[in-house]
């Protein structure tokens, strides 16, 4: 399997601050295997590294394959314009998905950070009343 070969290298990238290549290998995994990687690494800072590495597009790809603790654990390390463009990037579906998952007084306090058009289709998505 890929990632327990790729495992110890983006480690030591990681360790050794080695962004630049970190960020050049990254692309080339699957969301799927980028996620696994993510949850592999021990520290909440690492994954968020690797994470705010990631292209835009990918991060959104990688993100809604993460489970809810894993996209928590992310989301925590972030500020807010990082989780706003997060959140925007991800596919109404997987938007949907996630914050089904949410408690809902944390659903209100993210979906505030979407643009109105996105949290239209989004409150309408999860059957919520617009506020």
């Amino acid at each position: 399997m890929l990632i327990n070969v790729i495992t110890p290298e983006i480690q030591e990238l990681i360790n050794s601050h080695d962004w630049k290549s970190l960020k050049e290998v990254l692309p080339g995994l699957e969301p799927i295997d980028t996620s696994d990687l993510i949850r592999s690494v021990s520290s909440t800072e690492d994954r968020v590294i690797i994470f705010r590495l990631l292209p835009r597009d990918l991060a959104a790809d990688v993100f809604s394959e993460m489970d809810w603790d894993l996209q928590e654990d992310i989301l925590s390390g972030m500020n807010n314009t990082q989780i706003r463009q997060i959140l925007t990037e991800l596919e109404p579906d997987d938007r949907t998905r996630f914050f089904e998952e949410c408690p809902s007084e944390v659903t209100r306090k993210l979906i505030e950070f979407l643009p109105v058009d996105e949290r239209k289709k989004t409150l309408e998505l999860l059957g919520y009343p617009e506020y």
